[in-house]
């Protein structure tokens, strides 16, 4: 006789690697290195799905974090479209992540694995206070975010806004127009660092 035990629970976000930012330390005012949490969202797991939704309800000129959230909701709901799809976000939380403080999260990124090694990047958003701030708390977070993404994979794809700050952002961070004036951009891991 065969048994199969099959457990769907989900415990919460996940940490997937620290990453490098830097953070305003008083009373120097000085950016210093910090390490923090790159997680990836369970929508499964209520406590993540409300703590996304919380942390982007209130992120003045959202561009992105929202559509992420949405995804997120469609994925708790079991919307085929969105089975495969990932939600991941950057947190200065320090640990406990199953239980993410929605003030703590300072980016999301929304996914779609095309194979075990190749991603499209649906969305990635820096919390805006931070992007339009003189003098953010933190630096560098929507880099680090593409940074964790890397590791995760070989290959990435995207489809970007067609402001210069933006497709120069992804420029600086390795990916290549695939043509010019279609806003669409990849990135592959070199042979070299595998």
């Amino acid at each position: 006789m065969n048994i199969t035990i099959s457990n769907n629970q989900t415990f919460g976000a996940k940490l997937i690697n620290t990453a490098s930012v830097v953070k305003l330390t008083p009373p120097e005012n000085k950016y210093t290195k910090r390490w923090i949490g790159f997680v990836q969202i369970f929508p499964e797991h209520e406590p993540d799905l409300e703590a996304l939704g919380n942390a982007v309800k209130y992120w003045e000129n959202d561009k992105f974090a929202r559509n992420a959230y949405y995804a997120a909701c469609e994925i708790k709901n079991q919307n085929s479209y969105y089975a495969a799809h990932k939600i991941y976000a950057l947190t200065s939380q320090a640990g406990n992540y199953e239980d993410l403080d929605p003030d703590k999260i300072l980016g999301v990124a929304h996914v779609v694995p095309f194979d075990k090694d190749y991603l499209f990047l649906e969305h990635l958003q820096v919390k805006p206070s931070y992007i339009y701030s003189p003098d953010p708390e933190y630096k560098g977070i929507g880099t680090a975010i593409i940074k964790s993404l890397k590791n995760l994979c070989n290959k990435i794809s995207l489809t970007s806004s067609n402001k210069e700050s933006v497709k120069n952002f992804y420029k600086k961070n390795g990916f290549m127009e695939i043509m010019p004036d279609v806003n669409a951009f990849t990135w592959t891991k070199d042979i070299f660092d595998r």
